[in-house]
Parts: C-alpha cells; structure tokens; sequence
C-alpha cells in the first residue's frame, strides 16, 4: 500500500481482506499482549446487565457470545487486577480468534494494514 492511500476496510480486495483477517486471528491465537487487550475490549462491550450476570442476554454482535460470556468474563476482570496463568492464556488461543471482525473493526485501520503488511513480510521471508 502506498504511503499516500488512505486505508478503508470497505474497499479492500477480497485478498487483502482475508490476509487481515489472517494476521488478527493469529494474533488473537498467539499473542498474549493482543490477548488481554481484545478480551477487555470484548468485555467492554458488554452491557451492565451481562457484565454483572456474565452472561450475555442481547445478541446485538457487540462483545461476547452466550458460550463465552462466563469464562471471557472471569478472565477479563482477572486480568485488570492480576497476572493471568498460562491456562488463561490457552482458553483464550482458543475463544478469542472467532471474535475477529469485532476486533478489526476496533482497530486503527491504517495500523492494522501496516501491521499487517509487516507481519505478512517476515512470513514469507521466514517461509
């Protein structure tokens, strides 16, 4: 992408949106930092209700699903006051990758392409 074009995830091609795609789900799946940050943003956006309950009560596709509402949850508040433990860590390799639209939408869409754009450089460098 050149330096002077504005990224809009609207106007992507269909490959750059799925190599985007790619590198949040890998992300989500392997990078502890981008973890705590999408599981609290998830959590954020939760209504009051479903925080207090963790459960979630409106499927507005805004935070968290019915099945992971209550561990999401735990782990989210876990995470604002302590360390969380390498079991944390695997159940949110596992849960957080289907949350990828929600976190891509969250994000600086200019950072998220560059971000990408490097990733996908040392990738096939690597490969």
């Amino acid at each position: 992408m050149m330096a002077d074009q504005k990224f809009n995830p609207k106007t992507l091609k269909p490959m750059k949106k799925e190599v985007i795609k790619e590198v949040v789900k890998t992300q989500l799946q392997t990078n502890q930092r981008w973890q705590l940050k999408a599981v609290q943003l998830l959590y954020s956006y939760q209504t009051k209700e479903e925080q207090d309950k963790k459960t979630t009560n409106r499927h507005n596709g805004a935070g968290f699903t019915a099945f992971d509402a209550e561990i999401l949850s735990d782990i989210a508040l876990k995470s604002k006051f302590s360390r969380l433990q390498s079991y944390h860590y695997g159940i949110l390799s596992k849960r957080l990758p289907k949350y990828w639209k929600q976190i891509m939408k969250a994000s600086d869409p200019e950072k998220l392409a560059s971000f990408a754009s490097r990733v996908g450089n040392v990738a096939r460098q690597n490969g």
